[in-house]
């Protein structure tokens, strides 16, 4: 089998509190080239919180009671900001830069910083990106449904490799006559 290599997928989906926010954007942020420590820092909550005010990073989505909930726009907003800053851009001109930017010109700071794809979020009440399906008893495998839209087929396949390889160890135990 053949591995192909791809680049790292951004998450399509993301529903994380203020810490949460701050903990998905710390792989992406430490991916980036800087010698400033404090950008290559993920931010923290009094951080975003400040992004927040001076419209670099959005409101939050919703609220679930008193917490604030967080998406994949505000994680490509933090990795775009610390992203300008590793260029050696001043908190000023990054606000002037991001300040109302649009979801693809976020997706294309990013992209462009980290050298990833960043998917278009999915749209209300499409299949998830990943399935989780069980293909035996005590086997899942989780397939990414981006990369395989038709996930029942490419499921059905590794359960027919799955019970061929599985056939000579059940016949041996005697479970196949």
């Amino acid at each position: 089998m053949s591995m192909v290599s791809r680049k790292p997928v951004f998450p399509s989906s993301l529903d994380v509190d203020l810490a949460g926010l701050s903990e998905a954007a710390e792989p992406w942020i430490a991916r980036l080239a800087v010698s400033d420590q404090r950008v290559q820092a993920a931010p923290e909550g009094r951080n975003i919180r400040y992004y927040q005010t001076i419209g670099v990073v959005d409101r939050p989505s919703r609220y679930e009671g008193r917490v604030a909930r967080y998406g994949v726009r505000h994680l490509m907003q933090l990795v775009a900001v610390r992203a300008m800053q590793a260029k050696g851009l001043s908190l000023a001109q990054v606000q002037s830069a991001l300040t109302g930017a649009s979801s693809s010109e976020l997706r294309a700071v990013v992209e462009e910083a980290l050298g990833v794809e960043v998917a278009e979020p999915p749209k209300p009440g499409s299949p998830p990106a990943f399935v989780a399906v069980e293909l035996a008893e005590g086997v899942v495998v989780t397939i990414d449904s981006r990369i395989h839209p038709d996930f029942a087929r490419t499921a059905n396949v590794l359960r027919r490799a799955l019970t061929a390889v599985d056939a000579p160890n059940r016949a041996h135990n005697g479970e196949l006559s």
